[in-house]
């Protein structure tokens, strides 16, 4: 090769490292918050109807920025399925966003038949869900929970024709791992438990 065409070669490979040197590259993005999973839930005591349970859970989560989300978690293998004893882990991924001070606010329903919450049922239900968020969610922890427990029972319970309400119960997003404190659902007749983790 011609010492000219080298030398140029040499050059620009020099004067591309210089403004390599120079750039200042950006810092890597933080950590991104937690993803929710509804891991486990047993049932201590089953409903005295005949058959087995039917349950599935509705799951909201308000997060600090005022964005927030509603879900249903229903299993085919929970249909006429759960009884006294029965422990389900589904690892069902709810959101993969939820920061410190979100709050998750969970009610177990008892399916009769087929459930009553369809997809259009949860998108009216989402609707109803954010604008009580917007409302409340700059209030104390304590009184923002009680309020959004009370909002999910209440637009739940307008939504259901044949499907059993049981109970609502909620907790606060206050690690990015490890599991929330534990859930329950007691309406006298059922008592169910369920866990859900941050990961």
């Amino acid at each position: 090769m011609p010492t000219r065409t080298i030398r140029r070669s040499f050059r620009a490979a020099t004067a591309v490292l210089a403004v390599m040197a120079g750039l200042v590259l950006p810092a890597p993005p933080a950590a991104a918050a937690g993803g929710l999973r509804f891991e486990e839930f047993k049932c201590y005591m089953a409903s005295a109807e005949d058959g087995d349970d039917s349950p599935y859970f509705v799951v909201f989560v308000g997060r600090p920025d005022g964005t927030n989300m509603t879900t249903r978690v229903r299993k085919s293998w929970w249909d006429d399925n759960v009884d006294t004893g029965y422990v389900s882990k589904p690892q069902h991924l709810v959101t993969s966003y939820a920061p410190n001070n979100s709050l998750v606010v969970v009610t177990l329903v008892e399916e009769d038949v087929n459930p009553d919450l369809g997809q259009s049922e949860i998108n009216s239900l989402a609707f109803a869900m954010n604008n009580y968020w917007q409302d409340y969610r700059h209030a104390d922890k304590a009184y923002t929970s009680e309020k959004m427990r009370q909002a999910m029972s209440a637009s739940l319970d307008a939504r259901l024709a044949n499907d059993d309400f049981i109970g609502t119960d909620s907790e606060w997003v206050t690690t990015q791992s490890g599991w929330l404190p534990r859930l329950e659902f007691d309406d006298h007749s059922s008592l169910y438990r369920a866990w859900l983790r941050m990961a």
